[in-house]
């Protein structure tokens, strides 16, 4: 099952962001799956650190989907500059739906 926070959707409990706020999502793959695409609809991300540290501002570049390796953490920032409701999720559509199936 992918889980966020222990949690499978739709018993996941939304992020609430103001309009302007600076956003950090940090990201770890526990699974025995090899990797995981992790898409943000409605911004680019920027990768601010991985399992081994941050990153330089000049090591960084906009993303929507930041692919997440076995055993690996990804930091992720951006602004909540678009209101709205914004899913997160897997990009690999057999995981989206869990159980891959």
């Amino acid at each position: 099952m992918l889980t966020f926070n222990g949690r499978v959707f739709p018993g996941t409990t939304p992020m609430v962001a103001r309009r302007g706020e600076r956003v950090r999502i940090r990201i770890g793959n526990l699974s025995a799956t090899d990797h995981h695409p992790i898409h943000v609809h409605g911004h680019s991300v920027e990768v601010v650190a991985t399992d081994g540290g941050d990153v330089p501002a000049a090591g960084r570049w906009p993303e929507t989907t930041v692919l997440v390796p076995t055993g690996s953490v990804r930091v992720l920032e951006f602004v909540a500059d678009h209101p709205g409701d914004w899913a997160v999720h897997c990009h690999m559509t057999h995981h989206t739906m869990n159980q891959m199936g």
